[in-house]
């Protein structure tokens, strides 16, 4: 009586039942007529914590590998054996994700740009905006003095007397007879000769 009951097909411990325990086998074995035999599928914990699922092969307690990774471009992610997965903040370049924003960096955690991206185009007659998702946007704008509204060269600054006229501007050719004022100097077809 209390004797250790073993895999032999006797009954050690004189409780009227044979191999009725497995405290001497792991989760990969069990004791069949007399022998230990090694089991396949059941459940079973390697001792790791880094791997997920586990169950016996041959014998032997596997599982699957877990994959750690938290999505997150500012964390070295890990896995530690008895603590599982690991994300350990990084300084590394990055990408925010914003296009209106430059020099992006890792900073505890999180990715942001050092720098707003800078949309002036230099034309006085576009509206420079930014929109995160698509970048700068220059939009033309007319009927401001400073843009050249008809597009043939010159604005109302630059002197153009009639800027939504392409053929009228600072030295276009004069067209006799049509009472204009084509090369903005001020005088209405000063080069025609009357007949």
């Amino acid at each position: 009586p209390n004797a250790t009951e073993v895999c032999d097909g006797v009954d050690n411990n004189c409780d009227g039942n044979i191999d009725d325990s497995n405290e001497n086998l792991s989760p990969c074995e069990e004791c069949s007529n007399g022998q230990i035999v090694q089991t396949n599928g059941n459940a079973c914990d390697d001792g790791d914590a880094c791997t997920t699922d586990d169950a016996c092969n041959n014998g032997n307690c596997l599982g699957t590998p877990v994959v750690c990774s938290d999505g997150n471009p500012c964390t070295t992610d890990s896995c530690d054996p008895d603590n599982g997965c690991r994300f350990i903040f990084n300084t590394i370049k990055c990408d925010d994700g914003n296009a209106c924003t430059a020099g992006d960096v890792c900073n505890n955690g999180r990715c942001s740009g050092s720098k707003m991206t800078n949309c002036d185009d230099g034309d006085p007659c576009t509206l420079d905006s930014c929109s995160p998702n698509t970048g700068c946007k220059n939009i033309p704008q007319s009927g401001t003095d400073n843009c050249d509204d008809d597009g043939d060269g010159f604005s109302e600054v630059q002197g153009d007397c009639n800027d939504s006229d392409i053929n009228i501007y600072p030295g276009a050719i004069e067209v006799c007879g049509d009472f204009i004022d084509n090369d903005c100097d001020g005088l209405i077809d000063e080069k025609c000769i009357a007949n």
